[in-house]
């Protein structure tokens, strides 16, 4: 459970990472205090300083890891990914379902009612890059959205609930 709460906090932290990249992270990706991976939905290159948060995190787990990858969960060599992408998918897949598995025991055991995924790492940083005043434009470029649409309903729904429950705050 608690690699699984990790692995939330570091893709909250990595600007909502997505799940594929977290799970195939490798410490080749960490360089100079830098964070630097190619998206795997959209190829682009990604880079960001490391944060303190972080670079914690990566100390935590980086050496622990068997091929080389940053957090200790997949246990196929990266080089498989271009040998048989479709079994490499599928394992990333189960993993993630298996992190996920372990998350709604984290968020069980907090009292958290909600249901908390490795995706919802992704709308956790936008709902907070949006509650700390980052421009829209700019919360899409971090979250590499080809499309606004994408990140305003990402944060349009939290930014609602809040407005509404302020609304009534008073009233009664």
């Amino acid at each position: 459970e608690s690699l699984a709460r990790d692995i939330f906090i570091f893709a909250v932290h990595t600007r909502g990472m997505r799940a594929f990249d977290v799970m195939t992270l490798r410490g080749e990706n960490i360089r100079d205090g830098r964070l630097r991976y190619v998206a795997s939905k959209t190829g682009k290159v990604i880079d960001m300083a490391i944060s303190k948060p972080i670079g914690l995190l990566l100390a935590k787990y980086v050496s622990l890891s068997p091929y080389n990858y940053v957090f200790p969960v997949m246990n196929w060599p990266y080089e498989r990914l271009a040998i048989d992408r479709r079994r490499f998918l599928n394992r990333v897949n189960s993993l993630c379902y298996d992190i996920n598995s372990s998350l709604r025991l984290v968020a069980s055991n907090a009292k958290i009612e909600k249901h908390i995924t490795l995706h919802v790492a992704r709308h956790t940083f936008a709902y907070l890059a949006d509650q700390g005043g980052i421009p829209l434009g700019t919360i899409q470029q971090l979250l590499d959205h080809g499309k606004i649409g994408t990140t305003q309903a990402y944060v349009e729904s939290l930014r609602r609930t809040d407005e509404l429950d302020k609304a009534v705050e008073g009233l009664f």
